[in-house]
């Protein structure tokens, strides 16, 4: 079962946390039978350095994220956790111009979900959440069974890859002509079904490694260098 930390603004309620939780664990389950395990600590959010990525939008500085990760690692090591969700208070948040991003493989094979909360709209939080979820899968299962999930869509019309077509509903490619629709709530959710068996086996594959990493080395140092081509930030 994949396993989430969530470094939780110290403005967010723990009742709204809750709920969120609630509703992802709902909508991850229905898809793949995958239960999440949620870890939590709180952060504060309140004076994070930004700067411009190659689009213009503020993100968190590479300094900030990489002490950030580095204090995960310390407690969690390579394989203790998936995905960690820095999760900001919408009063905290300063990324103009994104409503979140992720990060896959690039801190310590973590899959890294900076998300929004939105402090009046659940189904906002939920939709950011899930979204940047969406966003790691391929590199996920790529890393870690070596399967390319985009063979799955081959007649799937105007595919263009997992990221621009599943998850962003081919929002800027000419070719719209797509059955998926840009993830903003709980859309896309059939993609997810389809590539169900293969996320499973991926996150099999990383608790192997965390409960026997001496009996796993080929495999570490497979995921490792499957790990290094399979970096992404979306």
């Amino acid at each position: 079962m994949p396993r989430f930390l969530i470094l939780k603004d110290k403005k967010i309620p723990e009742e709204q946390l809750d709920e969120l939780e609630r509703q992802f664990t709902d909508l991850v389950f229905e898809a793949t039978g995958l239960s999440p395990v949620f870890f939590v600590e709180e952060r504060d959010y309140s004076h994070v350095p930004t700067e411009p990525d190659g689009d213009g939008d503020l993100k968190p500085t590479h300094a900030y994220m990489t002490a950030l990760m580095a204090e995960v690692y310390k407690k969690y090591g390579t394989y203790g956790v998936d995905s960690v969700v820095p999760l900001v208070h919408q009063d905290n948040w300063v990324f103009n111009g994104v409503w979140g991003t992720n990060w896959s493989n690039k801190y310590y094979q973590y899959h890294v979900h900076l998300c929004r909360f939105d402090k009046k709209n659940m189904a906002n939080s939920l939709g950011t959440l899930y979204h940047e979820w969406m966003h790691c899968l391929d590199a996920l299962v790529k890393t870690h069974i070596g399967v390319d999930i985009s063979q799955y869509f081959k007649n799937t019309s105007c595919w263009v890859t997992w990221d621009q077509t599943a998850v962003h509903g081919n929002k800027t490619s000419t070719c719209t002509n797509t059955p998926y629709k840009y993830i903003r709530h709980k859309e896309n959710l059939d993609a997810l079904i389809m590539i169900a068996p293969d996320i499973k086996a991926a996150y099999s594959v990383r608790k192997e490694l965390y409960l026997e990493p001496y009996k796993n080395v080929q495999k570490m140092f497979i995921s490792w260098l499957r790990s290094y081509l399979n970096q992404k930030q979306k």
